[in-house]
């Protein structure tokens, strides 16, 4: 990592809820297209869970979103939570 970088993350559900909150469809309908209970989609969108690769590939094929892109933000979560970068998704939400 570089110098710059930040000294916090967020969850990637933070993200999953925002593409959600712009889409037209409810949360239960597109939990429903990915095959998933809507449950399990609020859990990530909550920050309770996190998304799995196959989790992010439906997520993103639903939504038209870059799978690359949500995948990496996944990824760079969870390595900064193992470099002890201080997790603000609860700061984050509305």
């Amino acid at each position: 990592m570089s110098e710059n970088s930040l000294d916090w993350t967020i969850h990637p559900g933070v993200h999953w809820a925002e593409a959600i909150a712009e889409d037209r469809r409810t949360q239960r309908e597109i939990a429903g297209e990915m095959g998933i209970s809507e449950k399990h989609l609020s859990q990530i969108c909550r920050g309770a869970s996190l998304p799995s690769a196959e989790m992010t590939v439906r997520f993103c094929r639903v939504l038209g979103l870059p799978i690359e892109l949500m995948w990496t933000l996944a990824c760079n979560y969870r390595l900064s939570l193992a470099l002890g970068k201080q997790d603000i998704t609860n700061e984050v939400k509305t």
